[in-house]
């Protein structure tokens, strides 16, 4: 009995301090901010981030589970007073999901599902909305060296190396894909990695050190969203590779 009073009086003691770290913390709920123009809805929101100057991008799915059929643009810039800025990406995207903006302001995205000639792929946008690059195959899934399956997150290093978190679970991939660009060359030198760019450059791939991959993997939190079970292997190729001004890529997660 002596026990349980000394339970009660600390569960008591804790309940009593609630209002008072609740007016200790520096933060509060806004619950109107964000509002979008014209009597718009938000839809399930998948991805946010913030450029330098600090207006917030927004991916979410043309007010609804996704943007099938919707002429709604989901891409959407705010200011921090949460005033609308900016849309793009109308009738583009089956299922938005990841959203990142890099350190020159361009917005990268991912669509994590096909149907009707779209969906699978990454894309990197111009902070005015310019589409810059395009990575995979329209509507077409698969896990070879120009398509993804279900690409749910994508981040982009300082030194421009471009990291996608390939799968969203089911029978999508469980695999994480990174790359850079090369002026030159069609060589591929690793047996999967992710698709070429919409430009005329090409995509080279390379295997590159277990450590390496992996802090990458580490900083994007990626595998979190991609690798199946606890025991997918986590491993990548070993070899060291070239000079890091040479054009790498490698699948990790499989």
């Amino acid at each position: 009995m002596r026990i349980a009073y000394r339970l009660l009086a600390a569960v008591l003691a804790a309940v009593a301090a609630i209002p008072v770290l609740a007016q200790q913390t520096p933060y509060r709920l806004d619950e109107g901010w964000g509002k979008l123009p014209d009597g718009r809805k938000w839809g399930n929101t998948s991805g946010v981030d913030l450029d330098r100057n600090g207006n917030i991008w927004v991916f979410e799915r043309c007010g609804s589970t996704n943007c099938l059929g919707s002429t709604v643009p989901p891409i959407v810039k705010l200011d921090p007073a949460g005033k609308q800025l900016l849309t793009f990406g109308a009738s583009m995207f089956v299922m938005p999901h990841g959203l990142y903006v890099d350190n020159d302001s361009n917005v990268w995205v991912t669509d994590a599902d096909g149907k009707d000639g779209k969906g699978h792929q990454v894309f990197k946008f111009s902070a005015e909305g310019k589409l810059l690059m395009t990575l995979g195959k329209a509507g077409v899934a698969g896990n070879g060296p120009d398509s993804f399956n279900r690409p749910s997150d994508v981040v982009i290093a300082p030194n421009g190396d471009i990291f996608v978190a390939d799968g969203h679970g089911g029978d999508s991939n469980a695999r994480i894909v990174s790359s850079t660009r090369a002026a030159s060359s069609s060589r591929r030198g690793a047996e999967r990695g992710p698709p070429t760019a919409s430009s005329t450059r090409r995509m080279r791939w390379r295997s590159i050190p277990k450590d390496a991959c992996w802090s990458a993997i580490a900083a994007t939190a990626a595998c979190r969203s991609s690798t199946r079970t606890a025991g997918s292997s986590r491993s990548c190729a070993s070899s060291a590779g070239p000079a890091a001004s040479s054009s790498i890529a490698t699948t990790c997660c499989t």
